[in-house]
């Protein structure tokens, strides 16, 4: 069982990550600085309206947080792209962006998804159903039923 989950496997509820657990990051780390300056001391209901606004970006921020803000705003994230609004003109780049991240994250950080394992699983579950819901065309995105396979694989390693 890892850090942040109970004794029955659910994720421990978390509070919004402190000057402590983003650490000390370094001056000419420019993207970890940004994700400092997009993501501190925010919630998750503070950072949904970026995530609406600018998804592209904010996934992108998730990539170079510590570990502790990144278990944080995973779950808000999973949770965001369940409930995103397919009217919403972002929600391909949103839903493609997602999947990107859980796989590249389950490779670099597998700590951080195993964390997040059930909702990870639930998201690109939902992600991979629904590429209509979230108006994403084929042609542009590829297949997310094919990608979410293969990432379930992935995630069935760590």
């Amino acid at each position: 069982m890892g850090r942040f989950r109970d004794a029955k496997n659910k994720p421990l509820p978390l509070s919004v990550p402190v000057e402590q657990d983003w650490g000390k990051i370094p001056k000419d780390d420019l993207d970890a600085l940004e994700s400092y300056k997009d993501f501190f001391g925010k919630s998750c209901l503070d950072v949904r309206e970026s995530f609406y606004r600018v998804p592209i970006e904010m996934v992108d921020g998730l990539r170079w947080m510590p570990l502790r803000p990144f278990i944080f705003y995973f779950r808000c994230l999973a949770e965001f792209v369940m409930k995103c609004p397919s009217n919403l003109s972002m929600a391909p780049d949103l839903a493609n962006s997602f999947l990107r991240l859980v796989e590249e994250k389950a490779r670099t950080c597998p700590e951080g998804i195993r964390a997040n394992m059930n909702i990870a699983r639930e998201a690109v579950a939902y992600v991979s159903r629904n590429q209509e819901l979230f108006n994403a065309d084929l042609e542009i995105y590829g297949d997310f039923s094919a990608r979410g396979l293969e990432i379930e694989r992935i995630l069935d390693k760590i």
